[in-house]
């Protein structure tokens, strides 16, 4: 079988001077040029005759190869950079949904190619991918979430994506569990997720029915019980524990003596006083122990056993000495609760 004969017609261009004779003279003259040798061609530009391969694809030849070879191209391209990269700039901005649509068929057709040039290019480049990925997260913060939620409603329900979310999860956690910084960042994971949803309604009806059927199949048990009562007794240790314990206190106090009730801190009502005694006008000590006699105690300017309520305008701050020295006789400046 005869080789393909192939024509193209080149532009009228005069012989390079000290340059040494060629074969392809007739392409100076402007002559169709008919080869017999589809595997090399002659550049246009240093009218050298090279392979095939020398030269770029271009599906507007007849040949299905560019003019001048790679090595010219190239050159030209660094001469004029700045001409053919605005050139280039119009032509994508006039054709951007078809190229869009091209690239997004190409990419459809060869899912294996993209997926492996991608590998093999973030496994080179790795602190370049990683900068430009947080780039892209700062940028688009609520587009990215957006989308994740959007991803995440569609596939919660699918079993398939629960069983390896919980993989994924357990494997973390046996891979990290003796890592502080781990323990950390799941802590303040955990908190933020309580922090969303503690004010949804349906949320809290939920975790309070789960705490309470746990402890309705267990509260008789012993270990339970003796566990229980370890906890209440290291938490009532702690600041919080002895404020609540205080209110607590308080404010069932107040309830059966039928009065009415605020919802306030005694530290509250200190600090308003500035820890001075109103009585005395002496500086408590909250550092002492609370048998002191400067101790700060909360005083009710109207005692609770003579109708006054239990709120922040008819409490005071006395120490220890003064407040069971006036008791519940009502004694003191009255005028405080005006």
């Amino acid at each position: 079988m005869k080789d393909k004969v192939v024509f193209f017609k080149q532009q009228r261009r005069q012989p390079v001077v000290g340059s040494s004779p060629s074969v392809h003279n007739h392409i100076c003259k402007g002559d169709a040029v008919m080869s017999y040798l589809p595997s090399t061609k002659v550049c246009s530009k240093c009218k050298k005759e090279k392979p095939v391969s020398e030269f770029h694809k271009d599906k507007h030849a007849k040949d299905g190869k560019c003019y001048s070879c790679k090595v010219c191209t190239k050159n030209h391209r660094e001469l004029n950079k700045e001409v053919i990269l605005k050139r280039e700039a119009v032509l994508r901005e006039k054709n951007r949904e078809r190229i869009r649509a091209t690239h997004k068929e190409w990419r459809t057709n060869n899912k294996e190619k993209v997926s492996e040039y991608g590998k093999t290019y973030c496994a080179a480049n790795k602190e370049k991918v990683r900068k430009s990925k947080k780039k892209y997260r700062e940028a688009n913060k609520e587009k990215i979430t957006k989308k994740n939620l959007e991803w995440y409603n569609s596939h919660k329900d699918d079993p398939e994506f629960i069983t390896k979310r919980n993989e994924r999860a357990l494997a973390a956690y046996n891979a990290n569990k003796d890592n502080d910084e781990y323990k950390n960042k799941r802590r303040l994971r955990d908190n933020k997720r309580y922090a969303i949803k503690k004010h949804d309604k349906c949320f809290l009806e939920k975790q309070y029915a789960y705490k309470r059927k746990s402890y309705l199949s267990r509260k008789d048990d012993d270990d339970f019980k003796e566990s229980l009562a370890k906890r209440k007794q290291k938490y009532l240790q702690t600041e919080n524990g002895k404020e609540h314990s205080r209110k607590y206190t308080q404010k069932r106090r107040a309830l059966k003596l039928k009065v009415t009730v605020e919802d306030f801190s005694h530290k509250d009502v200190f600090l308003r006083d500035g820890y001075i005694c109103q009585c005395c006008k002496t500086k408590t000590r909250p550092d002492y122990k609370h048998t002191h006699p400067l101790y700060p105690h909360l005083d009710h300017i109207q005692p609770l056993s003579l109708g006054g309520d239990h709120s922040k305008v008819n409490t005071q701050c006395l120490c220890a000495n003064c407040n069971l020295t006036k008791h519940n006789t009502g004694t003191g400046d009255q005028l405080r609760i005006f």
